[in-house]
């Protein structure tokens, strides 16, 4: 079985994105996604992407480079699993999560108090933040199902 590596990493906008060019960028990344056996969601609030991606180790590492080199946005940190004995997102090939769904769940804060305090930080190292990342990842997907509930 190959190994499954996870990324987390927080991006400034450095253009202005509609909410339909919003959900045609989550569509695009789902398509493409989907052919490399990659999961995951991307949420979206004042100008900072919040994206989560999993799959493949050297697949998902080639697609961070591919997203970070994407001029529409400027990533500020990026943190990377050692790696993952499952997928946290098996049915998310990318799932472009809202504010009102997260709020529906509770969410919202956590995710806007993650984006808020990694951006802050920038690309500089930040092993204590780790291990409260992953959990808040790992909260998320225990939310999945309802989750998926309020996009269908």
């Amino acid at each position: 079985m190959e190994e499954l590596r996870g990324i987390v990493y927080v991006s400034s906008a450095t253009v202005d994105f509609s909410m339909e060019e919003l959900q045609e960028l989550a569509d695009k990344a789902a398509a493409a996604n989907k052919k490399l056996g990659v999961t995951g969601y991307l949420y979206f609030e004042d100008k900072s992407f919040f994206q989560y991606i999993e799959g493949p180790k050297d697949v998902v590492q080639s697609l961070m480079n591919h997203i970070s080199k994407d001029t529409r946005h400027k990533v500020v940190n990026v943190i990377t699993s050692d790696s993952l004995p499952d997928r946290y997102f098996p049915s998310w090939n990318m799932r472009h999560l809202t504010k009102p769904a997260l709020v529906k769940v509770k969410m919202e804060n956590v995710i806007i108090e993650y984006i808020d305090s990694l951006s802050k930080m920038g690309l500089q190292k930040i092993e204590g933040s780790k291990i409260n990342i992953w959990n808040m990842i790992n909260k998320l997907s225990k939310m999945q199902l309802q989750l998926s509930g309020i996009y269908q």
